[in-house]
């Protein structure tokens, strides 16, 4: 429960800001950080030191194989992105993440397409990650 209300709000924060900047304050990153290692511990009082350092390793996995595409890309897949899923993964775990990104890069495509077909974007164009993930985690939410 606390980890799906820490990254409701770091996804809602994250997508005002990546809609209107393009980029995710660092502020909103560190606040989710904190939020993912008070969870962390919780979670670890809860199942125990093993279970929450393998639920927290395989949950960075989506996050930080972002990390290393947007490094290998020279940022144009943003850090924050991979952030914002590194985060994701330490509260609620691998598999929820994995949904989430996978279902946030097909709502992504979908938009990008339509806006190439209507002549609204090109391959240069750059578009917001943040509130696809808010789209799909919500969607993973409720079914």
């Amino acid at each position: 429960m606390l980890g799906t209300i820490g990254v409701f709000a770091v996804l809602i924060g994250s997508s005002i800001y990546d809609v209107r900047q393009k980029t995710i304050p660092l502020w909103i990153l560190g606040a989710g950080g904190v939020w993912a290692v008070i969870n962390s511990v919780v979670l670890a009082g809860q199942t125990g030191v093993p279970s929450a350092l393998q639920t927290v390793a395989v949950g960075i996995l989506p996050g930080a194989a972002l990390l290393f595409l947007g490094f290998l890309t020279e940022k144009k897949v943003g850090y924050g992105d991979g952030l914002l899923l590194v985060i994701m993964g330490i509260l609620e775990g691998g598999k929820a993440v994995l949904l989430t990104f996978c279902m946030g890069l097909f709502l992504q495509s979908v938009l990008a397409v339509v806006l190439v077909i209507i002549k609204k974007a090109d391959k240069q164009t750059k578009i917001p990650f943040a509130p696809f993930l808010l789209a799909a985690r919500t969607a993973v939410l409720f079914f």
